[in-house]
């Protein structure tokens, strides 16, 4: 079974940031993401991995 993927819109808007935020972390190698067809996917793993640093920051 694929793992399910989100663009970098999805992943701003669950993490509530801004879509430039998202992609500058990817390219800075912050957030694993993969590109395919020109558009960028994070995990679902990676995603609830993102949500829980944001909640323990907090």
């Amino acid at each position: 079974m694929e793992p399910k993927l989100y663009t970098v819109e999805d992943v701003a808007r669950i993490l509530k940031k801004h879509p430039d935020t998202i992609r500058r972390l990817i390219r800075q190698k912050k957030i694993p993401a993969r590109k395919i067809g020109g558009t960028w996917y994070v995990s679902e793993e990676t995603l609830r991995r993102l949500m829980s640093e944001e909640s323990n920051e907090g």
